[in-house]
């Protein structure tokens, strides 16, 4: 294993604790209007998933729920998106992703051995908010799971922090490119 995880067996959940499998309701069907009591269709998927809560806001039970990222190899990405997004598969994506370049991902280590398809890539486009109930029972059912480390793990806070304070501003500024100094 690389030097980027630990392994732990707890039921505690932590920022950075991967969670292998786990079953995520998502909505596909209502009717509209929608009246409280009627009935949704719901389709459970299985995801792997990257806790994103901060630890502090876990251990002292300041959140009932639990802020999650969908975890994908690059293979399954490319599966996902590679239709629509050819350049995903080019060195240059690739490239710029391992930068930090690619505000929706956090590129992080392998973690089911040295191929490439098998390096983790959190996904901020898909997130989630999870009961942490839930999830602990789920941690605990697992005889063990990966936990990021330092610096890894702040690594991964601060490139869903940039994900989220983006600004899309005009690009107004063209005229400074033709700005000489005197």
């Amino acid at each position: 294993m690389s030097g980027w995880y630990e392994f732990v067996s707890t039921r505690a959940l932590e920022q950075g604790d991967l969670l292998r499998e786990i079953p995520v309701p998502q909505v596909v069907e209502v009717q509209w209007p929608l009246k409280e009591g009627a009935p949704v269709k719901v389709q459970v998927a299985l995801r792997d998933l990257v806790v994103l809560t901060q630890s502090c806001d876990l251990e002292t039970d300041k959140v009932d729920e639990v802020l999650v990222a969908v975890v994908l190899s690059y293979q399954q990405l490319w599966n996902v998106s590679g239709a629509t997004n050819s350049f995903l598969k080019s060195s240059g994506w690739r490239k710029s992703l391992r930068q930090g370049e690619q505000p929706a991902y956090c590129l992080l280590q392998n973690l089911d051995g040295a191929a490439a398809d098998h390096y983790a890539i959190a996904d901020f486009h898909h997130l989630y908010s999870l009961p942490k109930k839930f999830l602990e029972e789920a941690a605990e059912q697992r005889p063990s799971r990966l936990r990021l480390i330092a610096p890894y793990r702040e690594h991964l806070a601060q490139s869903f922090a940039k994900y989220m304070m983006r600004v899309g501003l005009p690009i107004t500024l063209h005229s400074f490119d033709d700005v000489k100094p005197a």
